[in-house]
């Protein structure tokens, strides 16, 4: 959000006025076993991420705590069902144009890689685009592309020296799989 992050705002919703008692609910691109506490102590009702599961939103939504921690995400290039229903839901057209800017902006990303200095100011925008790209990853399904930019994240927050030349050399042949896996759906879909 500009002006202030989820946790900051839900804290200050849940300290007074009319909406204190409403339910919140934090949707992010991934949830991490270790930020079930964060989100707790900040008055969420429950936390969500990406791919939205309309069975998780219901129970959270009724009431039922849902913290979900990340998935593991294995060896599945794609969630074809999961993108099978966003593809449905966009149309052709508009899904196209989704597979597109998904691919430039991962494109952009692989050349961030190479070209960032790690020691520079400009690094710390590096970790809210990687946490971007894996919210883009998982809108569509990208398992196993969420599941190692989510690793690349963590090893961003964890500080220190964060070799991305072999960052970018992981990456390229996951997102060329998941490109093509992406193409190959498409295809068959429209």
């Amino acid at each position: 959000m500009p002006v202030m992050g989820g946790l900051e705002s839900c804290k200050r919703i849940r300290q007074a006025g009319a909406s204190q008692n409403a339910r919140i609910v934090a949707l992010t691109a991934h949830v991490l076993e270790r930020d079930d506490r964060i989100y707790a102590e900040a008055g969420m009702d429950g936390v969500l991420s990406k791919p939205l599961d309309r069975q998780d939103l219901l129970r959270v939504l009724r009431g039922e705590r849902q913290i979900q921690t990340r998935q593991q995400h294995g060896h599945e290039v794609l969630d074809e069902g999961h993108l099978g229903q966003v593809m449905s839901s966009l149309g052709q057209d508009r899904s196209h144009d989704l597979m597109q800017g998904l691919g430039q902006e991962i494109d952009a990303l692989m050349i961030r890689l190479k070209e960032v200095d790690m020691s520079s100011p400009c690094a710390a925008s590096l970790m809210a685009e990687v946490h971007s790209m894996a919210g883009s990853a998982a809108m569509v399904g990208a398992r196993k592309l969420l599941g190692s930019l989510n690793d690349l994240e963590g090893e961003l927050e964890r500080g220190g020296e964060v070799d991305l030349n072999r960052w970018h050399d992981h990456l390229i042949p996951i997102w060329q799989e998941t490109r093509q896996a992406l193409n190959a759906l498409e295809a068959r879909v429209y």
